[in-house]
């Protein structure tokens, strides 16, 4: 813990810097008096720096971090560097105290939930660190994130905000409320409405479309009840409707040399020496070192390939993105439309108050987008490709009920119960094109000869051409996918129940002591049904030529491939096929029906979809899986806090988090599995922090608040890739452990000698670093990156073990630094004040993942804002980035499914991966705008 460096006292003067009132523990308190870590946003400032989302929130939190990966639904929200790599989202999102966090389906990340739009009619934004189950609910892992939204004020009030800046950049936003006449004393009402659109900053260089934009509106009326002093009841109901254009995501070409360790090269089985794929594409070792012109510096060095070593910036990048074959033009990106309702009613009484929260969710989301990054030209001539295809629902119920006692005395004891529900419906319908000899690929489907694809002609792709043999439901070999009657593409269901019970108990031991005793109890249970990878065949591949056979292989030939388990629903698939090999095309017949109980296909069940020609009777399986994981646990936090003065507040607090454990929901292919091969654990976190909040005289009014802090990380949940079968799988597993320690500062100060100027920063230092991790992969470029392999068989596969033991955590900086300073004088003799505000942000640079090879740069941003401020409106001329900065901030990593498919072989996309980056926002002028009446 530091104390401030001044030989002053503290001082009840202090007071004059602005209070800022925080509901942390579920009641209005000083900010300056709560034995917590957190940062607040009021709505001035929302309004004032243009806060519309959780880039522009962690912009202005040292201990936040925020990155989007593959598109907007894969969010990954950083506290005190703890991070999602996989599972549900590390950190809590609650709009008015009621839980809507959320968290992907095939991909990992937070969601779109997370990273939409704010309504911006929000009163305060806080963002509150460390562990909070008890109060915060079911993810407040790492922390969280709560929206209090505004309330109709006691007169009738409106607000009308504009937002103007370059790239076609414009929002405008109002409201009205105020009391209703004829009831004015119990019934007040605010409704709210904006609209926004938004042309990208960058262009496709393929199309030469803009990307990165896009438009959206909402709406929301919010109502507020008070019959007596003792009861309020406030309603809210909102809608939203934002449409996204494709990102301006890049493809980070790989710099440097990597070999693949020596005993990897040749090892029984390993990597591809297999007899099953030696010769073929995952035998990626005798194919030589895969890089770029000029890259190669050794090529004597043995088999490897290039990788980027870091995201670097924007220049010489461009955005090249293919177009949607089908129509020619860019792909729509991401729809989102949200409606959300909220009930919160509290009863106060001599004792205490009751509280209930009542909340409902609905989301309908779609993506639609190219996921490789690296189009060929105009048009693309989908010689490799890959595009992002889905579209899900998302429904929440929530409802919890809260008493909060107030006993006038020494103790005081709050209590609550939680129930929330989650289903998630998702349709995957993404897709590749792989085209390369045939002979090196192993897995995919058959392609016969389409025009315009796998063909090098520039024709455009037909629309109701079906050729192809075997239709996969899961990333499917063929682009674009067949016109099947009622087939939907592969379907993942998802439900969460969830009950718990918390518990807070303060007692007073002295006039300046006080000890906080809390806990919540989990019971939840999750439940996922999802395709069970390419299933029970040896599919075929994409192939430059027209059709031929390939080997089946029906539960009758090998009844061991076939997936049947008694925590398992399965459904089956049975193809039919004709062959002509004088033929144009091969036609294919797909007949879904449900097994019933006892395991056996029902011939009287519900067809789910038919089509093509039925008098063919070679069958092919495929499966669905289903299970259930069941989390049990308690989640316990002590304070201890100590005010000595009014003006100094000292704090010790332990607490414990803990995420349930899962069953995997990462998109892959390969062989199909068993459903406990796919569980794993929870992962617990234990917090240790000593604080202090202290408010002082020194040359004016000085407030100084620190915190240092130990997080002992258990079972974190990481991602990796298995061979099952010959053929590689998406897995999550648990890390054993690994720890961060941290100092986290922050001051403001209101100097005496210059009235109106007021200095703010904060810093955040994190050392971080796994402690015991050690990672079986099948991934090539893996044991390159690392530089070491240890050979290790399970079972018929072999994996090289890696040792990631004081490997810094992934995307999280060793330090970060925000500085702000704003001065406020009158205008000459107007009865307006003109203002002038400049906020600078430092991050340190960043590993992308624990293998700690590809890392994102340090970089600065600073803000400016010259404005006028009266009291009924407000001009704010601004300019972001002023520096111009250009460094990549965002971006991740995936299979490469384009250009090495066409040289190494289909499922090198798995063994190699491709890093992207999502290019920064340039310098921006603009003017904001609001007026209240």
């Amino acid at each position: 813990m530091m104390l401030p460096a001044l030989h002053v006292a503290p001082t009840e003067a202090a007071a004059e810097i602005e209070e800022l009132i925080v509901t942390t523990r579920k009641r209005a308190e000083n900010a300056q008096e709560v034995p917590i870590a957190v940062q607040a946003f009021s709505a001035d400032q929302i309004d004032r720096q243009g806060i519309r989302s959780l880039t522009d929130i962690a912009k202005l939190s040292p201990s936040v971090q925020f990155d989007t990966s593959f598109g907007p639904q894969d969010t990954r929200i950083t506290i005190r560097g703890l991070s999602n790599t996989r599972g549900r989202s590390n950190v809590a999102f609650l709009v008015d105290g009621i839980d809507v966090t959320t968290e992907n389906v095939i991909s990992a990340g937070s969601g779109l939930l997370a990273n939409r739009r704010l309504l911006n009619d929000v009163e305060r934004i806080e963002v509150v660190k460390g562990p909070q189950s008890a109060l915060y609910g079911r993810a407040a892992f790492a922390g969280a994130i709560s929206y209090i939204t505004k309330e109709p004020g006691p007169e009738p009030e409106g607000k009308v905000f504009v937002d103007v800046s370059q790239y076609g950049s414009y929002e405008i936003n109002g409201a009205i409320g105020g009391p209703v006449p004829g009831l004015e004393n119990v019934l007040g009402l605010r409704a709210f409405g904006v609209y926004w659109t938004d042309d990208g900053y960058y262009t496709n260089s393929v199309s030469a479309a803009p990307v990165g934009g896009g438009k959206g509106y909402g709406a929301a009326l919010t109502g507020v009840y008070t019959p007596t002093d003792m009861i309020k009841i406030k309603a809210r109901v909102e809608y939203s409707d934002d449409d996204l254009d494709i990102t301006p995501t890049v493809r980070i070409a790989g710099d440097t040399q990597v070999n693949y360790p020596k005993n990897a090269i040749g090892a029984p089985a390993f990597l591809g020496t297999s007899s099953a794929f030696s010769g073929n594409s995952l035998g990626l070792v005798d194919h030589g070192v895969y890089c770029p012109p000029g890259v190669v510096t050794d090529e004597a060095a043995g088999p490897g390939f290039c990788l980027p070593q870091s995201f670097g910036d924007a220049d010489g990048k461009a955005v090249s993105l293919s177009e949607n074959p089908l129509t020619g033009t860019d792909y729509e990106g991401t729809q989102l439309e949200l409606f959300r309702a909220s009930l919160v009613a509290s009863w106060a009484v001599d004792f205490g108050e009751f509280t209930s929260y009542t909340g409902y969710t609905d989301a309908n989301d779609s993506q639609h987008y190219d996921q490789d990054y690296q189009a060929e030209g105009r048009p693309d001539r989908l010689l490799g490709h890959q595009e992002a295809n889905t579209a899900q629902n998302t429904t929440q119920i929530s409802q919890e009920l809260r008493f909060q006692s107030d006993w006038g005395g020494p103790v005081q004891l709050t209590l609550g119960g939680l129930y929330w529900h989650e289903e998630r419906d998702l349709i995957d319908d993404t897709s590749i094109v792989s085209c390369m000899p045939v002979t090196r690929g192993t897995s995919g489907e058959i392609l016969t000869d389409i025009e315009g694809v796998c063909d090098g002609n520039l024709a455009p792709v037909p629309t109701d051409t079906f050729s192809v043999v075997g239709w996969q439901p899961y990333y499917p070999q063929i682009f674009p996918k067949p016109a099947v009657a009622g087939f939907d593409g592969s379907q993942w269901n998802t439900e969460t129940d969830h009950k718990s019970v918390y518990a807070m108990v303060e007692w007073a031991i002295a006039d300046s002591f006080k000890l906080t005793l809390e806990g919540r109890y989990v019971d939840e249970d999750f439940d996922v049904r999802k395709p069970n990878h390419s299933a029970c065949a040896t599919l075929g591949f994409a192939a430059t030529f027209g059709a031929f056979v390939i080997p089946l292989q029906s539960e009758e030939l090998n009844p061991g491939l076939d997936v049947n388990c008694e925590s398992e629903h399965v459904a089956l698939a049975k193809v039919s096929y004709g062959l002509d090999p004088n033929g144009p095309e091969i036609l294919a017949d797909l007949l879904c029906r449900a097994r019933g109980p006892d395991g056996e296909l029902d011939p009287n069940g519900a067809v789910l979809c038919v089509s093509g020609d039925p008098n063919y009777d070679t069958t092919l399986d495929w499966a669905f899986i289903q299970g259930s994981e069941s989390s049990k646990f308690f989640t316990p936090k002590i304070t201890l806090d100590w005010m000595p003065t009014d003006d100094i507040l000292v704090y010790f607090s332990w607490g414990r988090g803990q995420k349930p454990g899962g069953i995997n929901q990462l998109a892959g292919s390969g062989s199909p599995s068993v459903i406990d091969d796919e569980r794993f654990s929870s992962e617990r976190v234990d917090a240790y922090e000593v604080g202090s909040k202290t408010t002082w005289q020194a040359a004016g009014f000085l407030q100084l608040n620190g915190a240092l802090f130990f997080q002992d990380y258990t079972d974190k949940q990481v991602s990796t890739q298995e061979l099952v079968n010959d053929q590689l799988r998406a897995k999550v597993l648990n890390a054993s452990a690994a720890e961060v320690w941290g100092l986290e500062l922050e001051l403001t100060w209101v100097p005496e000698a210059v009235t109106g100027l007021q200095f703010s920063a904060a810093y955040t230092h994190l050392d971080s670093s796994y402690q015991e991790f050690f990672d079986d992969t099948a991934l090539l470029y893996r044991p390159a990156a690392v530089g070491s392999c240890n050979p290790v068989q399970k079972g018929d596969a072999w994996f090289c073990r890696m040792d990631l033991s004081g490997n810094s955590l992934e995307r999280t900086p060793d330090n970060s630094f925000v500085g702000v300073v704003n001065l406020q004088r009158p205008f000459l003799a107007q009865p307006f004040d003109w203002f002038t505000e400049i906020n600078a942000t430092y991050q340190d640079e960043r590993f992308v993942d624990a293998d700690n090879f590809v890392k994102f740069d340090d970089f600065w941003l600073v803000d400016f804002r010259l404005g006028l401020a009266a009291e009924k409106w407000t001009v704010v001329a601004y300019l972001d980035n002023v520096l111009d900065d250009n460094t990549l901030k965002s971006g991740g990593s995936g299979p490469d499914f384009a250009k090495q498919n066409q040289e190494l072989g289909f499922t090198a996309g798995l063994g190699v991966q491709q890093f992207f980056g999502l290019l920064p926002q340039p310098r921006t002028f603009g003017v904001r705008m609001t007026i209240n009446f």
